[in-house]
C-alpha cells in the first residue's frame, strides 16, 4: 500500500517526506480557502490508510464549545469522514478519512484517490465555515443554515 500511495502522489506532482515512521507520509497542501497539513498513515498489519487533513485554522479556548457544536452537526450529515478537534492542547481541526482494503488483492490509484481528493474538498469547503465562527462571531445555525436545505 505504501508504495501505491508514493507513485499516487508523485503522479499528482504532490512532493512529500517521510514522517518520524516509515509508513506515515507527510505534506502540504493548498486550497481554495486554507492550507492544509497533510498526514497519511499505511498500516499493512490492519490492512488500514488513514489519511488526515490539518486545517490552518486554530480553536481559541473560548470558541471551543461552539466549535465542538458546529463539529457534531457537521459530522451529522457527513457520509464519508468526519471532523475532529483537538480541544485540550493546540485547537487544531482536522479532517479524516480511512480505507479498510483487507480482501483487495492490488491497491489501484482510485482506491487512494477516492480516500485523499475527497478529504481535501471537505476539509476546504468548511474552512469558510470554521472561519465565520471563530472570526466573525456568528451562531452556528446561522453558518449551517445550508445543512438543513441540503437534507430536504
Amino acid at each position: 500500500m505504501l508504495t501505491s500511495l508514493k507513485k499516487f502522489l508523485e503522479h499528482q506532482q504532490w512532493a512529500y517526506s517521510k514522517g518520524i515512521d516509515e509508513n506515515i507520509i507527510l505534506f502540504g497542501m493548498s486550497g481554495e480557502n486554507g492550507n492544509f497539513q497533510c498526514v497519511a498513515a499505511v498500516n499493512d498489519k490492519a490492512k488500514k490508510f488513514i489519511f488526515v487533513s490539518i486545517i490552518g485554522v486554530r480553536v481559541p479556548k473560548d470558541k471551543v464549545a461552539v466549535l465542538l457544536e458546529a463539529i457534531n452537526k457537521i459530522n451529522y450529515h457527513l457520509t464519508f469522514g468526519n471532523f475532529e478537534m483537538d480541544t485540550l492542547d493546540s485547537g487544531e481541526i482536522r479532517f479524516k478519512t480511512s480505507l479498510l482494503y483487507q480482501g483487495i488483492d492490488e491497491i489501484q490509484e482510485a482506491h487512494i484517490s477516492n480516500t485523499i481528493v475527497p478529504n481535501l474538498i471537505c476539509a476546504d469547503n468548511y474552512i469558510p465555515v470554521f472561519n465565520e465562527l471563530i472570526l466573525e462571531n456568528k451562531t452556528v445555525d446561522e453558518v449551517l443554515k445550508f445543512l438543513d436545505q441540503q437534507s430536504n
